[in-house]
């Protein structure tokens, strides 16, 4: 298969270099750090150190049949990226969408006409310089099933990376959510490291219960240990993306993170009001039917 990486900034970097030890690559990333893979490689340190000869361009001139697409950007940037390639995009082309946040899937299919999957990741990768990012944690990556996604994760395994096909992508996901709804707005908040977040106890649990009342309600449920686990995590020495945004005057990733558990929450709130006036009609009509019934007998 062939790869294409819709965003190579830490976390796109970094798995197009790794494809690129047995796949056919390229990287799509901004002037700078395109500039700066193809004079000197793509060079990675930690615990995969390396110097990568990737291709990057800035943008997608073609797409070849029998492509996969993975949709690395900030999710705020998805809708003009996938707009990039709309035109060019195969029947048999897979947009793979690998980023924070819910429901970007549903996006994304509303602008192609391909397949389209989704994914997560809990990889910590830090963006250092252009053409230089930083592994800090070595983590797996989840694929939605279908019937190419073996094939995929086989070529993912086959250049070093831990990944496999989900059983659950949305529960995957939605497990990624919770760590996402407690890391990166204290870490944002704070101004501290990831691995510093667990000092915070009250609030990660607050934010937690309050997350849970709206899946249980969903029909998502996690067992009280899972959510338990959550505060427990050591998390890694790096910064997370929202932090890093705010540092670096860019727009953050809130609205896909916290503002999807407030829609949910306002999604049942309607539910709720409109099965209450239901059954205010329902009652309504009982009542003159009672009333009818009485005038009848009473005639």
């Amino acid at each position: 298969m062939n790869y294409i990486i819709l965003g190579a900034g830490a976390i796109g970097s970094y798995y197009g270099a790794m494809l690129s030890r047995q796949c056919n690559v390229l990287l799509i990333g901004r002037k700078e750090h395109v500039n700066a893979i193809n004079s000197q490689g793509l060079k990675i340190d930690g615990s995969k150190k390396g110097i990568f000869k990737v291709k990057a361009v800035t943008e997608v001139e073609e797409i070849k049949e029998n492509t996969v697409v993975f949709l690395t950007t900030k999710v705020i940037d998805s809708h003009n990226a996938v707009l990039s390639i709309k035109n060019k995009v195969k029947e048999d082309t897979i947009i793979i969408c690998l980023q924070n946040g819910y429901g970007i899937e549903e996006l994304v299919r509303s602008l192609v006409d391909c397949k389209v999957l989704r994914a997560v990741t809990n990889q910590a990768i830090i963006f250092e310089e252009f053409g230089r990012i930083k592994i800090s944690y070595n983590g797996y990556l989840k694929i939605e099933k279908s019937e190419e996604s073996e094939k995929i994760v086989e070529d993912l395994k086959q250049c070093g990376l831990n990944a496999e096909v989900s059983k659950n992508i949305e529960q995957d996901v939605w497990k990624k959510m919770l760590v996402n709804c407690v890391l990166n707005p204290l870490t944002a908040i704070y101004g501290i490291k990831n691995s510093e977040v667990i000092e915070h106890q009250k609030e990660m649990k607050g934010i937690l219960n309050e997350v849970k009342l709206v899946l249980d309600k969903e029909g998502i449920i996690f067992d009280k240990e899972e959510y338990e686990e959550i505060c427990k995590i050591k998390f890694s020495e790096n910064l997370s993306s929202m932090l890093q945004d705010i540092r670096n005057n860019k727009k953050t990733e809130i609205d896909y993170i916290l503002e999807v558990k407030k829609n949910k929450k306002k999604e049942l709130e309607v539910k709720k009001n409109k099965k209450k006036e239901l059954e205010v009609k329902k009652n309504k009509k009982k009542e003159l039917e009672v009333k009818k019934v009485k005038q009848i007998a009473g005639n």
